[in-house]
């Protein structure tokens, strides 16, 4: 199946968590055409608003507020605590990138996946990624 794509409109991404991951996908989705960052989230909102200005966003104090202005969501999955935060994402039909995925259960997965069908939206799961080596193909 093909997705239909309208070039002439600007996908709004909104990033979950701000460690040295979220810092990396911040700076390569700012360099990609036809893509905007519109604001990110942190459990800590001290955090949130660092990470915010660092790449002039805007930091919002619940995740539920960021996916109200983003059409995908780029998640830093750490264990089974997001996984509440994921699905309500594809529920409310936001696209999610979702970066250590290798933490879900297999059941998850597949509840993930039902969930983003039902929803019209895609689901990336990520399987690990070598910060580093992405990193010395930035620099």
């Amino acid at each position: 199946m093909f997705v239909k794509l309208n070039l002439l409109t600007t996908m709004k991404i909104g990033i979950i968590g701000s460690d040295q991951t979220a810092h990396l996908m911040a700076s390569l989705f700012k360099t990609v055409d036809g893509l905007e960052i519109t604001g990110c989230y942190d459990d800590d909102y001290t955090i949130a608003k660092d990470f915010a200005a660092n790449y002039q966003i805007i930091p919002y104090p619940t995740y539920e507020a960021l996916f109200r202005y983003a059409d995908a969501v780029i998640i830093n999955f750490k264990a089974n605590e997001g996984l509440l935060m994921v699905e309500n994402c594809l529920k409310h039909f936001k696209h999610v990138f979702l970066i250590n995925a290798q933490y879900l259960r297999y059941e998850s997965y597949l509840k993930l996946e039902k969930i983003a069908e039902e929803s019209n939206v895609k689901f990336y799961p990520v399987f690990g990624i070598n910060v580093g080596l992405l990193l010395s193909n930035v620099a």
